[in-house]
């Protein structure tokens, strides 16, 4: 079988302010992220580029207004201290197939949630997902995500922008590469002492590696 990068639906962008970092992006990526909306279960607030065939980039930051959240925020989100790539989602119709393969490596990432958020319009985003955990700041293994057949946030983006390549580096990556490649996906695994995510973009203006 040959692995794309057809079924990687988003790749996460944690950074400290959410303000900052679509002014930054937009120089970088030659289009303006869109405001996506709040998860208030999660105090956080994101906004999204595509990124061509169904996936997209979700820039996640705490969100300011949110007086109600208490705890450790998702997504490695309070152990960062500068913008970078701390998770990725893997599109599927197979839930319970492809939680089994995360399964193997780490048991709490087969875990399953429900989520959903408004979109500025008032409309519902609604999905199923394994559980994204708060830590650790980078995470390699994805989380896998079925939007329940209804819409999904691509749909409204306009698109300039296109993932080619997704690259990562891990200390040990044979076990993860493993439960990755049962997923289909074409990522490039390296060994490194720091866990890293690098996502190769091209925009209007060439390519950008964001990490």
């Amino acid at each position: 079988m040959i692995r794309t990068l057809d079924n990687v639906d988003h790749l996460v962008y944690a950074v400290p302010n959410l303000k900052k970092a679509i002014t930054e992006l937009k120089k970088r990526l030659g289009v303006e992220p869109v405001i996506g909306g709040h998860h208030r279960s999660q105090g956080t607030h994101n906004a999204l580029v595509h990124l061509g065939k169904g996936c997209y980039l979700e820039v996640i930051a705490p969100d300011p207004d949110n007086d109600t959240f208490s705890g450790q925020r998702w997504m490695g989100l309070d152990l960062i201290s500068k913008p970078c790539i701390t998770r990725w989602a893997v599109k599927t119709n197979n839930l319970n197939r492809d939680r089994a393969y995360l399964s193997v490596v780490d048991p709490q990432l087969g875990t399953l949630k429900g989520g959903s958020r408004k979109k500025p319009d008032g409309s519902k985003l609604i999905w199923k997902a394994t559980t994204a955990l708060p830590d650790p700041a980078v995470e390699l293994l994805p989380f896998v995500i079925d939007w329940k057949g209804g819409d999904h946030p691509t749909k409204s983006l306009p698109q300039v922008c296109k993932l080619v390549e997704l690259r990562s580096t891990h200390p040990t990556p044979f076990m993860i590469e493993t439960a990755i490649h049962s997923l289909n996906i074409d990522m490039k695994l390296g060994v490194a002492d720091e866990v890293s995510i690098t996502a190769v973009i091209q925009t209007p203006d060439g390519t950008v590696e964001l990490t």
